[in-house]
């Protein structure tokens, strides 16, 4: 997001005329505003509650398998075609949870329509807790093509503003849709 002004650590100056601190504080304050709403869910909540941290996916470490390729010789017990694997490392949201957006992490066009299920192999960053994905509390929404992982503490806690760093493999009923050229 573009803000209404850069920065300015030197503002004061200390050479404004008295008469314009009001309009300075208020500069200020707008401008805290407009970085606070890029990290949090709304700035003027009391308390102040951060945004789930968006995923970051590491460029192209994902693979897929197209299990209705000829010659394919697996076992297909529950109608599944393709196999996303993917890397992720982030941080959990306030109540344990991340959100995959299928749109922004393959150049294929996957479908959150389709979705099977999942294993996820959680390494645990921290080593005060250990955590897993909680499959009982997924998420779907195929409007916005996400799939949303709730991630526990073993004592059944949500994992909130936790560190994660795990291998998803997803499962599939549909191959994904080759990218656009």
């Amino acid at each position: 997001m573009a803000y209404t002004r850069n920065w300015d650590d030197t503002k004061p100056t200390g050479s404004e005329a008295a008469n314009t601190i009001d309009d300075l504080m208020r500069e200020l304050k707008e401008d805290i505003h407009e970085r606070m709403d890029d990290l949090v869910v709304d700035w003027t909540d009391d308390p102040v509650v951060l945004k789930a941290t968006a995923a970051q996916w590491f460029a192209k470490s994902y693979a897929y398998n197209d299990l209705t390729a000829p010659g394919n010789k697996a076992q297909n017990p529950t109608n599944i075609k393709a196999i996303l694997h993917l890397k992720v490392r982030c941080l959990t949201g306030p109540a344990g949870n991340v959100t995959i957006n299928l749109n922004e992490i393959a150049d294929e066009i996957w479908s959150a329509s389709n979705f099977v299920g999942l294993v996820a192999m959680v390494n645990n960053v921290s080593s005060t807790a250990i955590c897993y994905v909680d499959t009982r509390g997924l998420s779907i929404n195929e409007g916005a093509n996400t799939i949303t992982l709730p991630f526990r503490n073993y004592d059944g806690s949500f994992a909130g503003f936790r560190e994660i760093d795990a291998w998803v493999t997803m499962y599939f009923s549909a191959i994904p849709t080759p990218p656009s050229p």
